[in-house]
């Protein structure tokens, strides 16, 4: 039993001596030799830190990856910055719209010019064309009313009991192709008016005209009458006035001028009476009873080339208190008169 005691104790003896050599060894090793134990401490250090690095850089491409993603995910907004382009795009469309209406409204008048431009209901005819022409023909008989609006109105006759009445057409322009005969006519207001003759007890009434410019280039006879209105114009007669037809003018801050392819401008018991600042009579005034009476406004003048017979022309000036008249005076036969009377206002 001793010696199994003794046996035991030399053995944990040894043990423990071998267990502190053991743990010893690690300083011994690192006294000897530095150099050796420095170089395994970088070792785990370096490793840490690649394993830090390595993590968060695994992270960071998630990241990304989430940033990526969400990009993706706001797209919807440009789509709703699109919309209202193509809005503001509708807005310019809509007036091309309305042109392309605009014409297919011109085209169904095109359809129908006639029903647009002239609309004829018995006597009544409507006119619809401000920038375009008419032309009435030969009216023998019945009665013509013109309305609406139209540029030039071309009137190829009229005859016998016919009758034309322009006052309630709006018209710059009317032209007589062909005469007044024995019918009647009543003028609106227009601009310009050439008359080609007036016959047979004929009525031309263009006391509403206002024009500026009024030609008579044929005669007027026949106990034909015809009264002219052109305040600030000029009236131009080349015709012969006989037969007992009356002429009346109203121009008077105007020019009126009488002038024939004959010698006679007024005769055969014939009147004419005129109110204009300028008067010229360049022809004879023939007859035993024809009447020519001249009204002046101030400032304005008469001339005459000769009175002849038993006729009377009588001038006077518009107002007493205008100023002495200026007369170019031509020959006076003794039986006639060329004399100037009071003013009557």
């Amino acid at each position: 039993m001793k010696t199994n005691l003794l046996i035991a104790s030399v053995l944990v003896v040894l043990a423990v001596a071998t267990i502190g050599v053991i743990l010893a060894l690690p300083f011994i090793n690192r006294e000897e030799d530095p150099s050796k134990t420095v170089k395994p401490r970088p070792e785990p250090i370096v490793a840490l830190k690649k394993e830090k690095s390595k993590r968060p850089v695994k992270k960071e491409p998630v990241q990304v990856a989430v940033l990526k993603k969400k990009p993706d995910g706001i797209t919807p907004p440009p789509k709703k910055t699109v919309e209202p382009e193509p809005k503001k795009q509708i807005e310019t469309k809509v007036p091309e719209k309305k042109p392309d209406e605009k014409k297919t409204g011109p085209k169904k008048d095109d359809k129908q010019p006639a029903l647009t431009k002239v609309l004829i209901l018995g006597e009544n005819i409507r006119l619809r064309d401000p920038d375009g022409d008419f032309t009435l023909k030969p009216l023998n008989k019945g009665k013509a009313i013109l309305l609406g609006k139209v540029k030039r109105l071309t009137i190829e006759g009229i005859n016998n009991q016919a009758h034309v009445d322009t006052t309630e057409l709006e018209v710059e322009e009317i032209v007589f192709t062909g005469a007044v005969n024995g019918g009647s006519v009543k003028l609106g207001s227009v601009k310009t008016l050439h008359v080609a003759a007036v016959n047979a007890k004929a009525v031309l009434d263009a006391s509403a005209s206002a024009a500026s410019e009024v030609v008579i280039s044929g005669n007027v006879n026949s106990a034909s009458r015809v009264m002219l209105s052109a305040p600030a114009g000029k009236v131009l007669l080349h015709g012969e006035i006989n037969g007992g037809a009356q002429v009346e003018i109203n121009a008077p801050g105007g020019k009126v001028r009488v002038r024939s392819d004959h010698a006679t401008i007024v005769n055969g018991d014939s009147k004419l009476t005129i109110h204009a600042k300028d008067v010229e009579l360049l022809g004879a005034i023939n007859g035993t009873r024809t009447e020519v009476i001249v009204t002046i406004s101030s400032g304005g003048s008469l001339k005459f080339l000769a009175v002849n017979g038993g006729s009377r022309l009588h001038y006077r000036k518009a107002l007493r208190s205008d100023p002495s008249l200026r007369i170019d005076a031509g020959t006076v036969a003794p039986t006639a008169q060329a004399k100037e009377m009071p003013a009557t206002k």
